[in-house]
This record gives structure tokens, sequence and C-alpha cells, in this order.
């Protein structure tokens, strides 16, 4: 995964610069936060419901509170360092034409490996298979959790190819 993100960010630094609208700007910025919120809000219910991560059934032996501070997240986000690498990322829409360019393209990478990442969840399928039989805020976390990082992706594509 940490591959993946780094080739993302290799490529988006060799793409060209383009114009990015302030408005682009600012869909690209709303969408990143709104996953954001998201992913701390999944956190948060991951470390009180201990569900810890299992990517396609592999899993740490970690408390799911380390794995969310210093690990690669819980069933419900990514780990801390990831969410902050993802907030950096989205204060460089404000710099630069060619900042916000390729921070755009890191985000709209970012927003596919996050909604890949859910979807390899044992969670995920859990909910589709029995949804009355797990609580409703995970049921709003795992669908916030593939709808806003797809959003993300959508948005940050368009704005890099108008």
């Amino acid at each position: 995964m940490l591959l993946c993100a780094a080739m993302s960010v290799v490529l988006a630094a060799r793409a060209p610069a383009q114009r990015i609208t302030s408005s682009e700007r600012v869909a690209v910025a709303g969408a990143s936060v709104a996953y954001m919120a998201a992913a701390f809000v999944g956190a948060h219910l991951a470390i009180r419901d201990s569900l810890a991560e299992a990517p396609l059934g592999l899993r740490s032996h970690r408390r799911v509170r380390d794995e969310f501070l210093t690990g690669s997240g819980t069933a419900l986000s990514p780990g801390l360092p990831m969410l902050a690498v993802h907030g950096i990322t989205t204060a460089y829409l404000s710099g630069s034409n060619r900042a916000a360019f390729r921070a755009a393209g890191v985000l709209e990478v970012g927003g596919v490996l996050y909604t890949l990442g859910q979807l390899c969840e044992p969670i995920t399928y859990r909910i589709a298979r029995e949804p009355g039989a797990v609580p409703r805020s995970w049921i709003a976390s795992v669908t916030a959790n593939i709808l806003l990082p797809s959003l993300l992706t959508t948005v940050a594509a368009r704005a890099r190819v108008h």
C-alpha cells in the first residue's frame, strides 16, 4: 500500500502543470476534508468497539488504538500517519498552481486506495450480508468510507482534466 502511495506521488509530480481554478480547489478540498472527518469518526468507532483492521483476512495483533496511532489503521479508517499525509497534501491545494495540480493528483490516487482499502476489510462484507446484525454507525461509516473517497477521486480527476 505504501509503495502504491509513493508511486502516486511520483506520477503526480511528473504530470504537466495545468490550471486548476479556485472553485475546483475548493471542491477537491471539500471532498478531502469530508473524507478525513469520516475517517476520524470511523477511527473513533473502531477504537471504541475494538474493530481491528484485517484487509484480505490479514490481521495485526496489536491493539486497535495503537494500530490507528502508529500503524496502518483500523477496520473503519486508515492510520493517523496516513491521515496526516492526506491533510498536508490537502493543504497544498492552496499553494501555487503547480502544487495544487500535483496535490489533486495525489488525492485522486489516494481516494482510489482508500476505497479499495475499505472494500478489502471483512467488516464491509459482514455488513453487506447481515445489515441488521451490526450497529447503524458501522453501516454509516463503511458507506462513507466507500462513497467519500470515490467522490474525492472523481472531483480531483475532473479538476486535473478539465
